[in-house]
């Protein structure tokens, strides 16, 4: 087997996942303002009862734009905000079919 020197592009698939995550992070975003994350860790680790043997591991994780979620609300006379009633969420992705 063949010994190389290690970088970033002999560490694992560190390079495909950048590449297969960096076209979802950049479509995410929807203004000037919104922002997104790549963050890539290397976490190095001695090999227990070695001198020489390391091992590497790597990761990455995406963070995605955050989108707020805005109610519309009015304030009573009484002080109690009041909003519309949302409809209710689908709790399935599939109607049942009666045949």
């Amino acid at each position: 087997m063949e010994t190389v020197d290690l970088d970033l592009s002999t560490l694992g698939r560190l390079n495909e996942e950048v590449r297969a995550l960096l076209p979802s992070l950049v479509n995410a975003l929807s203004d000037d303002g919104d922002k997104a994350r790549l963050a890539i860790s290397i976490e190095i680790k001695r090999v227990k009862d070695t001198e020489t043997t390391l091992t590497v591991a790597d990761s990455v994780k995406p963070s995605f734009p955050k989108k707020a979620q805005v109610v519309l609300c009015r304030r009573d006379l009484v002080e109690n905000l009041r909003t519309d009633m949302a409809e209710p969420r689908q709790k399935t992705l599939f109607a049942t079919v009666e045949g």
